[in-house]
């Protein structure tokens, strides 16, 4: 009984330390300014699948409607992401709150209120690529699967990889929940604002934006919240090396890096 028992034990003890290493090799360097998409137990087909379901609840939630400048910037963008060529959809929220946030699969909603504080197509196009990022880096759904294996363990992944087989989407959705319009899909960490912020600008200077254009629009929010709570940057945490990280970055930049 006891040989049984340390067995157990051992065995345990060796799942949670696996788990642990899986969680850590998945994790992004930005201080390496290795920046790609972490640990996740779902395909980019299954990322998009969630996406345009959890679109179709936001488009009756909230009034939304389509923008050909938006279009026009956001499509742009993607083509200068890396990552699954999702097909990305833009889409103006009617909020003057200043907020954006984007789906998995490629699904990005700006609001009313982030446009009209943007002084210039640079500062647009930052949002644009700050949500882009996320999608690329699919925080979305390796958010959703480090909550899955944290609560279900080890044993979730063959079950996953199992679904995505047979199953498909339907059962890798039943054994984690099934999501729709979820938070966390919506509230990232700051690490993972840190490498959208990041990578954001990487992909404003490929599509020929100027990259300071984050920089910028982060200080006119700030400058224009007179103290109030604004929801991009509560919605988006910001801590106080947020903006010395990117002017790093952009100096990286400037250097043909």
């Amino acid at each position: 009984m006891r040989n049984i028992l340390r067995l157990t034990i051992r065995q345990t003890r060796y799942r949670a330390a696996l788990l642990t290493m899986i969680l850590l090799a998945a994790s992004l360097s930005i201080a390496g300014q290795n920046i790609r998409p972490g640990f996740n137990i779902f395909s980019p087909q299954q990322d998009y699948e969630i996406g345009r379901q959890s679109a179709l609840v936001a488009n009756r939630q909230m009034q939304t409607f389509s923008d050909a400048r938006i279009t026009r910037i956001g499509r742009r963008l993607a083509a200068a992401a890396p990552g699954a060529r999702f097909p990305y959809e833009f889409r103006v929220v009617n909020n003057s709150a200043i907020n954006a946030f984007a789906l998995p699969g490629g699904f990005v909603y700006i609001n009313r209120g982030a446009l009209n504080a943007a002084r210039s197509e640079d500062e647009i196009a930052a949002v644009l690529a700050h949500e882009i990022s996320h999608v690329a880096l699919r925080h979305g759904t390796n958010q959703a699967s480090r909550a899955s294996v944290a609560q279900a363990g080890l044993g979730l992944i063959s079950g996953l990889l199992g679904g995505r087989a047979q199953g498909g989407l339907g059962q890798v959705l039943g054994i984690v929940g099934g999501f729709g319009l979820n938070a966390l899909f919506l509230k990232n960490s700051r690490t993972a604002e840190s490498e959208a912020d990041l990578l954001g600008a990487r992909i404003m200077q490929r599509a020929g934006y100027n990259p300071y254009g984050m920089i910028s629009f982060l200080e006119t929010i700030q400058r224009n919240s007179g103290g109030r709570s604004i929801e991009f940057l509560s919605d988006h945490p910001n801590p106080g090396n947020r903006i010395a990280r990117l002017q790093q970055e952009l100096g990286y930049a400037r250097r043909g890096r």
